[in-house]
């Protein structure tokens, strides 16, 4: 047989992705076993998720007879790894031979580590729940887990007096393009109470710290309206870094917004908290969103099951690319976008925030809206208010190749999450 392990992921704790290629005649192997100190697990290659390895076949299946294409496999093994130990195979044959393959070290972490592991795979349709259950979802579980383990540092700047007891506290997390927050506060500016909000900007972009100091200070110099930035030091994404922005929030109702989302009505934040104010048993309220030819982006969203994705249940926005959006105040709905979402602080705190499970972004959307409703709170669109959305022009790249995959397992983690309470609230909606 011919084994070999081309890279060796540690999950913090004990977790041990492998990822390498195995060739051996039918009846050769009995066991594979990972060792690591005095600890030993199986390596069972049928859980693993098989892959193309044409380059190996190419040298080795002519001389020894081997035509099995898909002899790459990438493996999880959990409760493995001792600290401080070297990590070793221990191969048994049938005829009970021993043989042992050295593995190498752990030269990744954090999302070094989640992209190599991500970027290997490409399942599709049935080959889905079996990669994430088995392999990709436990392994970026205890990835992102670790990845975030210790918090970013921070560093506050103020641009102007931001107000210290405000009623309202806008938050917009930042991340590849910075260009629109110039567009956004000039057009936040244009409402008069606007100075009575706090504005929080968090930068999630260590990389363009400099380029974004120096627009904050170029737009506080043109619109003169005060806010505050929080610039971390590193990447963290959607989730810890709208987080960030609570714990440093004041204001009685809280607005998470993208940096690619500008205002229709000027006073768009007071009519979305008023309709909170005028039920409280409404946990979180969004507008109606429009792409910048006027046609609908958002007004609520529900979920249907993607077969090329495992079944999966994936949001859906109704309605989107139509015009003429219908009128007639609050609209219940599933979920609504994180692009815009207006809470009670203390709710939004009550329930910790986003959950910072889901890795850099997708899904934390319509978690905490279904939190919200586990605990008897409504979700709506309100109808009334109209703002403008880009939608995802604020990110750097499109989500392709191993983001698509950290898509997917977001998506994994909602499903098995939420996907009986979905059924059942769509069946109620519907």
């Amino acid at each position: 047989m011919f084994l070999e392990i081309d890279e060796a992921i540690v999950c913090e704790p004990d977790g041990l992705v492998l990822i390498g290629w195995c060739l051996a005649k039918p009846g050769t192997i009995h066991d594979i076993r990972v060792r690591c100190g005095n600890r030993v697990a199986l390596l069972d290659l049928r859980r693993a998720i098989a892959i193309a390895r044409p380059d190996v076949l190419a040298v080795l299946g002519p001389p020894h007879g081997f035509d099995e294409p898909r002899c790459g496999f990438i493996a999880f093994v959990s409760q493995v790894v001792a600290p401080g130990e070297r990590v070793y195979l221990e191969v048994e044959t049938l005829r009970r031979e021993i043989g042992f393959r050295s593995v190498p070290r752990s030269r990744l972490s954090g999302m070094a580590a989640i992209r190599c592991l991500l970027e290997c795979v490409d399942a599709r349709y049935g080959d889905v729940p079996h990669a994430f259950d088995q392999v990709l979802g436990p392994a970026v579980q205890m990835l992102n887990r670790s990845r975030l383990r210790a918090r970013p540092n921070v560093v506050v700047t103020e641009y102007g007096r931001v107000p210290t007891q405000p009623a309202y506290s806008v938050i917009v997390p930042l991340y590849g393009r910075l260009d629109f927050v110039e567009y956004q506060l000039a057009l936040f500016s244009a409402h008069p109470g606007a100075r009575e909000v706090e504005f929080i900007y968090v930068l999630d972009d260590p990389g363009k710290r400099a380029e974004a100091q120096r627009l904050f200070a170029a737009a506080h110099e043109a619109f003169g309206l005060p806010f505050r930035a929080l610039l971390l030091d590193r990447n963290v994404g959607f989730a810890p870094a709208n987080d960030i922005g609570l714990e440093q929030a004041h204001g009685r109702f809280v607005a998470f917004v993208n940096s690619d989302l500008f205002p229709g009505p000027p006073d768009w934040l007071e009519q979305l908290a008023a309709r909170l104010d005028a039920d409280p048993a409404l946990g979180v309220v969004g507008p109606v969103l429009l792409f910048e030819d006027g046609s609908v982006q958002h007004q609520g969203m529900h979920f249907v099951r993607l077969r090329e994705f495992g079944d999966w249940l994936f949001p859906q926005h109704g309605g989107k690319g139509l015009r003429g959006v219908p009128g007639g105040g609050l609209r219940a709905c599933i979920s609504i976008t994180g692009a815009c979402m207006v809470m009670r602080r203390e709710l939004a705190r009550m329930v910790g925030g986003f959950d910072e499970s889901y890795a850099i972004g997708d899904f934390e959307d319509s978690d905490m809206c279904l939190k919200l409703q586990a605990l008897g709170y409504g979700c709506a669109v309100d109808h009334d208010v109209r703002m403008y959305h880009l939608e995802r022009k604020s990110q750097a790249s499109s989500v392709i190749g191993w983001r698509m995959n950290l898509t997917l397992y977001n998506a994994w983690q909602h499903e098995r999450r939420w996907g009986t309470t979905i059924a059942a609230l769509q069946a109620g909606y519907a």
